[in-house]
């Protein structure tokens, strides 16, 4: 790096100093951190502003507030990926103050992570077929891999252990969300959904074609464009000139800050033009958030999926952890998706009378979640499930497309015998395991009693809103005698029917100390369509009917065949993207014919009918004769009066 830099060294002191003076205005690269001019004025990373609205920003970086960890040496090891997943879940946690760590004391070991992706051990609750180990760690891989070992909590692992270190033993954090931005398109990217990932989570993974280093870098055009290098994006600056970057200029100004893990370069910018895949972000929870993981699946494969099969799935489960002292309780579930734009519903049926048959028991909680991309999503329940020891209970999970899309359930190759798909004859064992898993946690009997129901929470009522074409998640204000409850410690949040005109609903979930559900709901309103046509409009002299006459986008006429002959009035009618959402969508438009053109009045010359005032042409055409002869009487004039004026003086001296 450092020869690369001084191949381009200035030859004069002035031209150095003004190339100092250029730079400074750009990047500054220091140790492990990056810094640059215009850092953004966000008080925290998620607080003040939506996830929109960072995305929005022309430059954001996760470094400008305390959450990006101190950059890690993979040396000549192959375990990029599993350097990038570490980092990313490190920021994410200090993201969320999930506890006191700071960027300083908090570290994740990525060579756990990489050997515990393909090697685990068995699980605690023995729900499948053993032990799975390859005894290798150092491979390629990519982020999406750790993504099935993470939702079993095989890690992380907190602090400078041993790579075979008993995962279940010194796990800190339970996953929550393990999401792949672009699912399957490794080739391909959009630059705002990657800005709102980061926003979200603070950094996400990413893979690009890592061909040489330099602080600006444009792999388009390299020896070949792909991905073979794994790293962290923890932010972008839309203002670096496409100039800038290296080996060649890029097509477009702007990049994103990538922290790396080579000591050589631990921070650069990569170009918008540079192809980048592998896009994960993650999200977690402390360990005392649940104690417990059911599951079956235990081989991380290439996942089946089929559309006949995978749209309603279940996995059965003994429970196994309740005691005399102890009730064990579902508090969530996670759930492997493959798609976009999804809707996934829970169902939780306890005390089984048919294994066989995942609807046979009480249906005893729901929960249910939209999330944009596929991968491991946790749903929380809507109420804490009790399950008896020895008894069989159910998690059903169905999932859909709300744009439309493919929208699966994913399995694992290994077979459990407890996975069953329903189909329009009842349900059906499908000889592989779901990849479904229960979330519990175990209460002491006299403790669940104690518990303060939620429902009994005063809170101010919502005023109705605006439509806006996305999802509207107003704030709620709970209050349980005087005492102001607090989200995600005392209640989890969830919103449903959120985006279109209607009424939306709130619910309210009590967890720690509180229990129970709340329902809360507020009005969405119509608003004008953005785009509305002129309500006077002229005929054209061509136009026949109705259909003529253009209107803007997602407006037709009501008659669009009506003759315009004689016709002063039409309707107009909006057909367009949202027309539920809108108010005024009819509209009556005055109608005028167009006059054709005619004779001039004022033309005085039949001979040249373009001729509108033959004086001023006359005028025009004798300008040519009349300068000269003017000229010629004032050179005259001026000869006369100086003849006289010298036989005056003549005369006078004589």
């Amino acid at each position: 790096m450092k020869k690369y830099l001084n191949e381009q060294k200035p030859k004069t002191a002035i031209v150095s100093a003004i190339l100092i003076l250029f730079i400074s205005c750009f990047t500054i690269f220091t140790g492990h951190d990056i810094v640059y001019a215009g850092a953004s004025s966000i008080t925290t990373v998620s607080g003040s502003m939506t996830v929109d609205e960072i995305a929005g920003l022309e430059k954001y970086n996760s470094c400008d507030y305390g959450i990006v960890t101190p950059n890690l040496d993979q040396g000549n090891t192959n375990i990029c990926w599993a350097y990038a997943t570490a980092s990313s879940s490190e920021i994410s946690v200090l993201k969320d103050k999930l506890d006191n760590n700071t960027k300083d004391t908090l570290r994740f070991s990525p060579t756990q992570i990489a050997y515990r992706t393909y090697n685990r051990d068995k699980d605690p609750l023995n729900n499948t077929d053993g032990v799975y180990s390859n005894d290798k760690w150092n491979v390629t891989g990519s982020s999406y891999n750790t993504f099935l070992m993470l939702s079993q909590w095989c890690a992380p692992v907190a602090g400078n252990v041993s790579a075979k270190a008993d995962a279940y033993e010194n796990n800190l954090y339970r996953l929550l969300d393990a999401e792949q931005i672009d699912l399957y398109s490794a080739g391909s990217y959009r630059i705002n959904e990657i800005k709102q990932a980061i926003a979200k989570y603070g950094a996400v993974t990413g893979s690009y074609y890592n061909a040489r280093e330099t602080y600006y870098y444009n792999t388009k055009g390299e020896s070949r464009d792909g991905i073979s290098h794994a790293m962290t994006i923890v932010g972008w600056d839309d203002t670096i000139p496409a100039s800038n970057f290296q080996p060649k200029a890029a097509s477009r100004n702007g990049g994103w800050i990538i922290k790396n893990s080579y000591d050589s370069l631990p921070y650069f910018y990569l170009s918008y033009d540079s192809p980048v895949g592998n896009v994960c972000g993650f999200k977690y929870a402390n360990k005392h958030e649940f104690d417990f993981n059911y599951f079956y699946d235990n081989v991380s494969d290439a996942p089946m999926r089929s559309e006949s099969n995978s749209k309603c799935v279940s996995n059965v489960f003994l429970a196994k952890k309740g005691d005399d002292k102890h009730n064990e309780y579902v508090k969530a579930v996670n759930v492997a998706t493959y798609g976009y734009n999804l809707n996934c519903r829970v169902k939780v049926y306890t005390d089984l009378t048919d294994p066989g048959n995942p609807e046979s028991g009480t249906l005893s909680a729901v929960g249910e979640r939209t999330f944009e991309y596929g991968g491991y999503h946790t749903i929380m329940l809507d109420n804490l499930t009790k399950i008896d020891n020895g008894t069989y209970y159910s998690i059903v999970v169905s999932v859909d497309s709300n744009s439309g899309g493919s929208a699966y359930i994913l399995y694992s190759l290994n077979s459990s015998g407890n996975t069953h798909y329903k189909s329009s004859y009842g349900w059906n064992d499908i000889g592989y395991a779901g990849r479904i898993k229960a979330y519990t946690v175990l209460k002491e009997k006299e403790e669940t009693e104690q518990k303060t129901d939620i429902s009994a929470a005063r809170y101010d009522a919502i005023p109705p809103v605006s439509f806006t074409g996305r999802a509207i998640c107003p704030q709620v204000n709970l209050t349980i005698n005087s005492q102001i409850l607090i989200q995600d410690i005392d209640y989890s949040i969830s919103y449903k029917n959120n985006k279109n005109v209607g009424t939306a609903e709130i619910g309210i979930n009590g967890i720690g100390n509180y229990a129970g559900s709340l329902t809360l709901e507020f009005l969405i309103l119509p608003v004008d369509v953005p785009i509305r046509p002129d309500c006077r409009m002229e005929i054209s002299v061509n136009a026949t009917t109705l259909s003529d006459i253009g209107l803007p986008a997602g407006w037709q006429w009501e008659v669009p065949d009506l003759s315009v002959d004689n016709l002063t009035s039409a309707t107009a009618i909006y057909v367009g993207e949202n027309k539920d959402n809108y108010k005024n969508t009819t509209i009556t438009i005055s109608l005028r014919k167009e006059q054709p053109a005619g004779p001039n009045p004022d033309n005085q010359n039949p001979d040249n009918p373009n001729d509108n005032n033959n004086d001023n042409n006359d005028i025009i055409s004798n300008k040519p004769d009349v300068i000269p002869a003017i000229i010629v009487s004032v050179v005259t004039g001026i000869i006369l009066i100086s003849t006289v004026l010298l036989l005056i003086i003549k005369k006078r001296k004589k």
